[in-house]
């Protein structure tokens, strides 16, 4: 069983990036444009659920090795 720990990842910047000040800067745009579905902060975690899926398959892992996954929203 391989164990897989992580701290501190959040959204990351995207490029192009929104203009300044904008809540958009670590979201993929495509998620929160004209959409009335997704928030920003949901758009978030889904960015920051990329890069725990990006780092998971450095190490040869996936999302499905994930049994659970602790956050905390300051």
């Amino acid at each position: 069983m391989a164990i897989y720990q992580s701290s501190g990842l959040g959204p990351t910047a995207f490029t192009p990036p929104p203009p300044t000040g904008s809540p958009e800067l670590y979201t993929n745009m495509l998620f929160t444009q004209g959409s009335t579905r997704v928030t920003v902060t949901e758009a978030q975690a889904l960015v920051v659920l990329r890069n725990i899926k990006t780092n998971l398959e450095a190490t040869g892992l996936t999302l499905a090795d994930v049994i659970i996954i602790k956050t905390r929203v300051p």
